[in-house]
C-alpha cells in the first residue's frame, strides 16, 4: 500500500473504503483504525481522524505516533489547547 501523502484524493478515498471493508471484517484490529485516521487527515478531515485514533487507543494501542498525529489533528481543528495536551503525552 502507498503511503497516502503520495496519492491523490481519489485514490486516498479508495483506501479508506478498503480499510473500512477490513475494519468491518476484523474490528479489533487497532492499527487499520490508524491508517484510516492518516487517510481521513490527508483528506482533512479531521473529526474521522479523531474518532479512528480514539478507537485504536480504546483497543489498547498508544504509540507516541498517535498522540503527535491527534495534537496535528487538534491544532488543524484550531483546538489548541487539546493540541498541546496531546503533543504533550507525546513527549
Amino acid at each position: 500500500m502507498a503511503e497516502p501523502d503520495e496519492l491523490d484524493d481519489d485514490d486516498v478515498k479508495e483506501q479508506i473504503k478498503n480499510l473500512t471493508r477490513k475494519i468491518r471484517k476484523t474490528p479489533d484490529r487497532a492499527a487499520l483504525y490508524v491508517k484510516r485516521g492518516i487517510c481521513f487527515g490527508v483528506l482533512g478531515q479531521g473529526k474521522s481522524v479523531l474518532k479512528d485514533f480514539d478507537k485504536a487507543m480504546e483497543l489498547g494501542l498508544k504509540p507516541a505516533r498517535v498522540f503527535m498525529l491527534r495534537g496535528d489533528s487538534y491544532f488543524d481543528d484550531e483546538q489548541f489547547e487539546e493540541a498541546i495536551a496531546e503533543l504533550r503525552a507525546h513527549v
